[in-house]
């Protein structure tokens, strides 16, 4: 995952209206979820990806139970990704085998009411933290690797 600041204030509009449709992570684009398994090997060619300094949020993705803002700026990366690692299905094939890249804004029952509170929010430019290489564990989520210095 990288962490992009600069949408914290579009989650911060959900959780005025919606909090309980905001999961408790920091705005993130997810590269590869489900990743694969953590390994040594793995930390590296995630570390050594040629990621952008800042992206742009550009609109808003809207399915039932689900809004994000789409990031067009890391879908190369993404795609670099799929192919380092084919036989990753991203999000377990629930939006296809190529979901754009985008920060997960809400997520249950009802998120679609939420797309009109961050719809004004949109473009909005975003640094890029990370990579972050995390696992989901029962107690929730682990960093294994972090960013490059």
């Amino acid at each position: 995952m990288v962490l992009t600041p600069a949408a914290e204030p579009l989650l911060d509009a959900v959780r005025r209206v919606a909090p309980e449709l905001v999961r408790a992570l920091p705005a993130h684009v997810s590269l590869l979820y489900p990743g694969p398994p953590a390994s040594a090997e793995t930390a590296g060619r995630i570390a050594a990806l040629d990621l952008p300094g800042e992206i742009e949020l550009t609109g808003l993705l809207v399915e039932d139970g689900f809004v994000g803002a789409t990031t067009p700026d890391l879908d190369p990366v993404l795609a670099r990704l799929r192919a380092e690692f084919p036989t990753t299905t991203p999000y377990d094939g629930r939006y296809g085998d190529t979901p754009p890249a985008h920060v997960t804004l809400a997520l249950g029952a009802g998120a679609n009411r939420v797309g009109e509170v961050v719809r004004e929010l949109l473009p909005c430019r975003t640094p890029v933290l990370g990579p972050y290489f995390v696992e989901r564990t029962s107690g929730g989520w682990r960093p294994v690797i972090s960013p490059r210095p």
